[in-house]
């Protein structure tokens, strides 16, 4: 088990915008990272009733199982790295694995009893790049019939974060845009299909 805290701040991108911070970032032979972000619930969406989220990363051929709560400052993170068959059961069966993050839940969610459903999954293209203050990221993913652009920075303290996003986007003269978190935009996106 890890367990860690995130504090990164993000922004939204059109194509062009990310584009443009591609090109100037990240040199044309620099090949993204794909990742594949599998999402989960309770059938009565307790996580999400308590703001946290559940997702499985699938990355190289590894797979772990994360869940995501609010913090005083960022997000705090349980891990727990498992295996495929493991996953396949989660997807299939959606049977919890027993570690730290089971245990997590179960300490959020009275009563829980180890079962969860698929809500379906977000594609992601992903270049990263270590900067003085942190790390810059840019994402392209894909969910549902939806394609988005996003750059974040993650450092070990909010105001720097904060910092680097604004001079970036002032630089470049992209916008300041609100911007939920993956698994926010895939919930408002599976519900405006509905």
């Amino acid at each position: 088990m890890t367990q860690e805290i995130e504090i990164e701040v993000k922004n939204l991108l059109e194509k062009t915008e990310y584009e443009q911070l591609r090109e100037s970032f990240f040199s044309n032979q620099e090949t993204p990272v794909k990742q594949t972000n599998y999402y989960f619930d309770t059938e009565t969406f307790q996580l999400k009733e308590k703001s946290s989220a559940l997702r499985v990363r699938q990355k190289n051929g590894d797979y772990v199982l994360t869940l995501k709560q609010p913090n005083e400052v960022g997000l705090l993170e349980t891990h727990d790295k498992i295996s495929k068959d493991q996953f396949e059961e989660l997807l299939t069966n959606g049977a919890m694995p027993l570690g730290s993050v089971h245990k997590q839940i179960e300490q959020l969610i009275d009563g829980f009893k180890g079962k969860i459903s698929p809500l379906g999954s977000l594609t992601t293209e992903r270049l990263e790049k270590k900067q003085p203050e942190g790390l810059i990221v840019l994402d392209k993913s894909d969910y549902l019939d939806t394609t988005d652009y996003e750059v974040e920075f993650e450092a070990d303290e909010e105001e720097k974060a904060q910092k680097f996003i604004t001079t970036l986007l002032e630089e470049y003269n992209i916008p300041k845009r609100k911007t939920p978190n993956k698994i926010e935009r895939f919930y408002l996106r599976k519900q405006a299909l509905q």
